[in-house]
């Protein structure tokens, strides 16, 4: 057996061999936990802590975007690029 034949058994033992797959399943892992964990953080809407009652004011941030429109179907509200007609999440027309 030559050493290249050596070489390309090795290879292929190491393609098939567990670890691999457990570094795989590592990787998916770290994956689906920082999607899960920064879930919260992807919101449209901020809560402050009024420093002097201590109520919380909530409020909805809209129009971050320069050059956009909100859709006007009240369940959606997604903002949208002007140089579209129709809303990304549900479809209803622009109103001018």
């Amino acid at each position: 057996m030559t050493w290249l034949e050596r070489e390309i058994q090795a290879l292929k033992l190491e393609k098939h061999s567990k670890p691999r797959r457990v570094l795989n399943l590592q990787r998916w892992g770290i994956i689906a936990f920082t999607l899960f964990a920064t879930l919260g953080y992807c919101h449209c809407s901020a809560e402050i802590v009024c420093p002097h009652c201590d109520n919380t004011i909530e409020f909805e941030v809209k129009g971050i975007l320069k050059d956009t429109w909100i859709c006007p179907n009240k369940k959606c509200g997604y903002e949208n690029y002007v140089g579209i007609e129709y809303c990304c999440l549900c479809g209803t027309k622009r109103k001018r």
